[in-house]
């Protein structure tokens, strides 16, 4: 799976990622699934780290429910692009990138711009 960084934009006291999740297999496998599915079996779980002042961000709850696209949702295909959002609590205004890490057991984005 190729998963791409769209970008980290503050938006008041929150930071929004986006992300592109693209799968790629074998010619002749068309069968649609969850991004759940995709990542092994395992639920989406996206975070940030503030490296200068050494925090982690964890999604956003709202309600007991996070504020980020259901790895549950909707379905997608090889060759297929998923979209994703989430959203965190915004670092202070003096930080101006964000270590972004897609999910658990993935690369990490090392400096990211904050928009």
């Amino acid at each position: 799976m190729k998963v791409d960084l769209l970008g980290l934009k503050r938006q008041g006291k929150t930071l929004v990622a986006t992300y592109a999740f693209t799968v790629t297999s074998p010619a002749g496998v068309e069968k649609a699934e969850w991004l759940y599915d995709y990542l092994g079996g395992h639920g989406w779980d996206p975070s940030l780290v503030d490296s200068r002042n050494l925090k982690l961000h964890n999604v956003v709850k709202a309600g007991g429910q996070l504020v980020a696209s259901d790895y549950q949702g909707s379905e997608f295909s090889p060759g297929q692009t998923f979209y994703a959002y989430a959203v965190f609590g915004a670092p202070p205004e003096d930080v101006t990138t964000m270590d972004v890490i897609a999910s658990h057991g993935l690369p990490a984005f090392i400096a990211v711009p904050i928009s």
